[in-house]
């Protein structure tokens, strides 16, 4: 069974290579494992938006 992966392009918040929290480092992680056959449509979880009706009650 593959490791079930949730993940998004969106997770990157865009921020600047050089900020604190390496952002980029999430994109990069799905491109290794992509490039090495560890990970692919089969097991890559997509989320949906949230509905506003959670968001309201966050």
């Amino acid at each position: 069974m593959p490791l079930q992966i949730v993940h998004h392009p969106d997770y990157d918040a865009g921020f600047a290579v050089n900020h604190r929290f390496p952002m980029s480092k999430y994109k990069l992680l799905m491109e290794a494992l992509g490039a090495r056959g560890l990970t692919g449509p089969a097991a890559l979880n997509v989320p949906e938006p949230a509905p506003a009706s959670w968001l309201k009650l966050a």
